[in-house]
């Protein structure tokens, strides 16, 4: 259940954003909050792969292990510095219709998850994406 967690909090994120895209103030604080939700979600399961060993979600789609839960914990700090630097970012780009910025850390942490290596390539692909406006 945690591995799911950790690919549905940054996607409801995104979308929480997107919804809410003429709401400035309220984007920021949810995109903030969204960002150390996944942020907490992965030092728990990177925590659980320290003591536990591997990690597997209930449908064999999602596996985490130690290497894999270095990624994930690199990622989440990643983009939780990303996310609380990018405040006043998101201020200038809102006109844009850039708000999706944690469907990037979803291709991310479903990159790092995956069970299967062509599931992980095609997740890392999804990164490169440009932003859904």
């Amino acid at each position: 259940m945690l591995l799911i967690a950790l690919l549905v909090v940054p996607l409801v994120t995104a979308v929480v954003c997107r919804l809410l895209y003429r709401r400035q103030h309220v984007i920021e604080w949810a995109n903030a909050i969204g960002s150390a939700l996944t942020f907490l979600v992965a030092g728990i399961a990177v925590v659980d792969v320290a003591r536990s060993g591997a990690q597997r979600d209930p449908t064999g789609l999602l596996y985490v292990d130690a290497p894999s839960a270095v990624m994930l914990g690199t990622i989440t700090v990643v983009g939780l510095a990303a996310s609380l630097v990018s405040i006043g970012y998101l201020r200038r780009d809102l006109g844009a219709g850039h708000v999706l910025m944690d469907a990037g850390g979803w291709a991310g942490t479903t990159s790092a998850s995956t069970s299967s290596s062509g599931r992980c390539w095609q997740r890392s692909r999804s990164t490169t994406w440009p932003a859904l406006g």
